[in-house]
Formats: C-alpha cells, structure tokens, sequence
C-alpha cells in the first residue's frame, strides 16, 4: 500500500483515526484525513506514523479539530524531515 486516505468521513473520530494510523505499513507514502473531524490523540498517531515510516511523503490533514499546539507540531514536522510535504 502506498496511499492511504479516509478524506472528508466527518465520523472518523480519534479512536478510528489513531487505530488506522498503528497499523498502516511503513511503506506508506501519503495520508490523507482532510476534514475529518480529528483532535490531538489523532495528531499524535499522525506523528507517531511519520516517526517510524521513513517513506512516508505527503500528509494531508487540514480542516480538523487540533489544537494551535497539535498543529504546530505536525506542521513543524515537514519542516524538519526533507521530503516530506505537510499540509495542516
């Protein structure tokens, strides 16, 4: 699997979310949970997946529910890791 996304499903919820993101491979190379209406616990898996997935590329997670602190840190993180997009 190389892309993933449950873009714009509003009842994805942090427990989904968080659960998806443990068991996506680390071959993965895009996310996408744009709209979905996601708070740090989900943030927090989305950091966790890029820590242990070194192909990872693209991550789509704009229009959730983070916190200014949450979002700084994803948004942080494409700046930190070259070649990776980030989109919060």
């Amino acid at each position: 699997m190389r892309s993933f996304s449950v873009s714009y499903n509003p009842d994805m919820n942090d427990t989904g979310a968080t659960a998806l993101m443990a068991a996506l491979p680390t071959s993965v190379t895009e996310i996408g949970m744009v709209g979905c209406g996601l708070g740090d616990a989900s943030g927090r898996a989305v950091l966790n997946l890029a820590d242990r997935s070194r192909a990872l590329r693209m991550i789509c997670v704009e229009g959730n529910d983070f916190s200014a602190r949450m979002r700084a840190e994803i948004s942080d993180m494409g700046g930190k890791r070259s070649g990776l997009l980030v989109v919060v």
